[in-house]
């Protein structure tokens, strides 16, 4: 019985990050499509990067891996842009969802009913309050991936 759960939790968790992962794919893609008639070419460019790529090819211009990686640093937060936009929609998207059906459907819990990582010490509304960690969390993604790019 053990080994069943834990097959039907890895299922679970494996179906929900492929889930995610398409989303994103997709969510950026039509980021891109919407962008291409608003801003111009190059700044389209700078945002749809291959990382991998452009390093590479900085490292054979330069001949210095120090300034690749200097220079890498700036194309690495443009090239992780839309990919974090994308995952932070689909966050929200998510949480409006849970937050619309707990709404419509569950009852209302009180603030000493919540676990305590949930209770804080602010008159936010929950929702706004999970925004902003959403925010926060995909602010520290994009400088985390530009500074690995750069290390990479």
């Amino acid at each position: 019985e053990l080994r069943f759960y834990t097959a039907k939790k890895v299922t679970k968790v494996l179906s929900e990050a492929v889930v995610k992962d398409m989303g994103k794919y997709y969510l950026q893609r039509r980021i891109e499509l919407l962008l291409k008639g608003k801003i111009t070419d190059r700044y389209l460019r700078k945002l749809t990067k291959s990382l991998t790529k452009s390093a590479t090819r900085k490292a054979e211009r330069h001949g210095s891996r120090l300034v690749a990686a200097r220079l890498m640093i700036k194309t690495g937060f443009w090239g992780s842009l839309l990919g974090n936009l994308a995952l932070f929609l689909i966050e929200e998207g998510v949480t409006g969802f849970i937050y619309t059906y707990r709404y419509f459907r569950g009852p209302k819990p009180k603030d000493a009913e919540l676990p305590v990582s949930l209770r804080r010490e602010t008159n936010q509304p929950p929702f706004l309050r999970f925004t902003l960690d959403n925010v926060s969390r995909g602010v520290g993604t994009v400088y985390c991936e530009a500074f690995g790019a750069a290390i990479g």
